[in-house]
């Protein structure tokens, strides 16, 4: 299995299992004020995997706009399916990337946020996008409940 979207984990259910049958009017609601709505965690956690996916191609990781990293909600079902299926598609590649990556678990990783330039190890990304989608996946299963 890839960065925890699917499969049976220890920890509970993961992202594509808490995002199973959520319709567009729950993917759109936000049952706790202030909090993110599903489908904004949807296209966020997307965001994130293709960011990822790029570094993991040698690209620089950069600070974003807000508008890119939570962006805002469709209107349709069309379009919640339309995000799902992106999400999906971004994770098929990662997972892709991640099962040819023949390069170094400890290079570094170059990131750009705001002034600050950090840098970590390729295996530090990866358990990295891994914990984001467990706790966006708790994020979900919580909403759900709501």
């Amino acid at each position: 299995h890839g960065p925890t979207l699917e499969g049976g984990a220890w920890h509970g259910p993961s992202l594509m299992e808490s995002i199973k049958g959520v319709d567009v009017g729950q993917a759109a609601a936000r049952p706790i004020e202030g909090r993110h709505a599903i489908w904004e965690i949807v296209n966020h956690c997307a965001y994130w995997m293709e960011s990822v996916d790029k570094a993991l191609h040698g690209e620089v990781m950069a600070s974003i706009p807000e508008t890119e990293d939570w962006v805002g909600l469709g209107e349709t079902t069309e379009d919640w399916t339309r995000d799902l299926a992106r999400m999906d598609q971004v994770y098929e590649k990662l997972q892709a990337t991640i099962s040819g990556f023949d390069g170094d678990l400890d290079a570094m990783v170059g990131a750009q946020f705001g002034e600050n330039f950090f840098q970590f190890s390729n295996r530090k990304m990866l358990h990295g996008i891994a914990d984001h989608n467990i706790y966006h996946a708790g994020q979900v299963s919580i909403l759900k409940r709501k």
